[in-house]
């Protein structure tokens, strides 16, 4: 990835697919259109309707366009744009220079809690006591790590992986150190673009129990996302060979040579 080759490759898809900018600028053609019409047809009983239709054109685009940005921004990114997993990458690099650039990147190597007691101010002190003891009185010392394996799903399937990641850490750290859990913080963290921490999250799940088929699964999609397609092909075959069948779909979208592969072995056990 760091070839020059590869950075002219890669220079294409600076420019994400989207249609808000097709939708304007078919917009403004069609405005174009009406409003040429109209001013041609003045006499024409038709020219309320035309004023009628560049009136509501607009207000019809901007509706189409806030749904999208509010409702359906997920979709706006053509699957081409991220079809190669080093493009994804690229992306992630561009990304992180710019947290960087801001300050949010390893920003907590800055913060010393152990001697805020002794830096702090009073009135920030007791404002720390007081969100601690919120804290631990509603969500530490009532809630129950399997509670929070239950938030975990939800935010997991809502979409929100930063609070999933945060329920499914709570729950490890109270006690719940299993290998299923480890896999799901393993997705939470892929869902999140962070790769390394998947990565070894899913290496610990199979490390705690390595038939764990749903760990081989997230750590398959994972070095997928990474490049690392050869590994990926290795755990996606393993998943897909033990598994009983909830990702075989998942996985021959991104890896269609595993039914090839599946079809050979059986031929050759019936010969």
């Amino acid at each position: 990835m760091g070839d020059s080759n590869d950075s002219v490759k890669l220079s294409g898809y600076n420019k994400i697919t989207s249609p808000i900018p097709l939708l304007a600028f078919l917009g403004v053609i069609v405005e174009a259109v009406i409003g040429t019409l109209g001013f041609r047809l003045q006499t024409s009983p038709l020219q309320p309707y035309l004023v009628a239709a560049a009136v509501i054109l607009p207000i019809f685009l901007i509706i189409v366009i806030y749904l999208l940005l509010t409702r359906h921004h997920f979709k706006l990114y053509s699957p081409k744009d991220y079809s190669d997993p080093n493009h994804f990458l690229q992306a992630m690099k561009q990304s992180q220079k710019e947290i960087e650039k801001v300050g949010f990147l390893n920003v907590q190597d800055k913060f010393t809690p152990f001697y805020l007691s002794e830096e702090a101010e009073k009135n920030q002190l007791q404002l720390l006591k007081h969100r601690v003891s919120f804290w631990e009185r509603y969500f530490f010392q009532n809630a129950k790590p399997p509670e929070f394996i239950a938030l975990h799903s939800f935010y997991y399937e809502t979409c929100r992986h930063d609070l999933a990641l945060i329920c499914i850490d709570i729950a490890i750290a109270g006690g719940m150190i299993t290998s299923k859990n480890y896999s799901y913080r393993s997705a939470s963290l892929r869902n999140l673009g962070r790769l390394i921490e998947s990565q070894f999250s899913a290496l610990t799940a199979l490390c705690l129990d390595d038939t764990n088929i749903d760990a081989h699964y997230n750590l398959s999609k994972t070095y997928n996302l990474m490049g690392l397609k050869d590994k990926a092909l290795c755990h996606a075959e393993l998943c897909f060979k033990n598994g009983d069948g909830p990702y075989d779909h998942k996985l021959l979208i991104v890896f269609p040579q595993l039914l090839d592969s599946d079809k050979n072995k059986q031929n050759k056990g019936q010969v």
